[in-house]
């Protein structure tokens, strides 16, 4: 008898331990399968940033790059000299058949400045545009005018018919990096 209730004993002693070492083997996966899942979002979260990090500064270069084109393209749209811009209105008049007179040209006291950086100093100059002529060939010379291919502007149109010719009066607005001295 003594020998089967050591044997029980050993027999409980063993399934005990067992047990136990099966609860803290569970507790040691649970917590290296948590230990490990904290790591691969880390990971994760680490590498989604470094991600958006790198397109983010892709699209900064790009867009650098491209506002420096754009920059150079403006500065060469706007370097155009007052007696040209006069010429080009004049241009327009005679695509439209009509005498197109220019007078008063005016420079705009604000020139803006883009930044100190690049310096383009940019000065608006407001033409005064008269002409006489059908009313067909007016429209005509004002929708040339509209589409100059300088950065410019109708600002005011007076169109008014006389006895037998229309008259219009306009005023043009042309940008420049020209500098004016009127």
């Amino acid at each position: 008898m003594v020998d089967m209730h050591m044997s029980i004993s050993k027999l409980s002693w063993i399934t005990a331990s067992v047990a136990l070492s099966t609860i803290l083997g569970t507790f040691f996966l649970a917590w290296a399968l948590d230990e490990r899942k904290n790591n691969l979002e880390t990971t994760i979260t680490t590498s989604q940033k470094s991600h958006v990090r790198t397109a983010e500064e892709q699209k900064i270069i790009a867009l650098l790059t491209a506002t420096e084109s754009h920059r150079e393209k403006l500065k060469g749209t706007l370097a155009v000299e007052l007696l040209s811009l006069a010429d080009l209105l004049v241009a327009a008049g005679e695509d439209a058949d009509v005498t197109l007179r220019v007078s008063n040209a005016t420079p705009e006291t604000n020139p803006v400045t883009a930044n100190a950086r690049t310096a383009l100093r940019v000065n608006a100059v407001q033409f005064t545009v008269d002409a006489e002529g059908s009313f067909d060939k007016l429209y005509r010379a004002l929708a040339l005018l509209e589409s100059l291919p300088v950065a410019s502007a109708v600002e005011s149109v007076v169109l008014e018919e006389n006895e037998k010719t229309w008259h219009m009066s306009a005023r043009v607005r042309i940008l420049t990096t020209s500098a004016l001295s009127l």
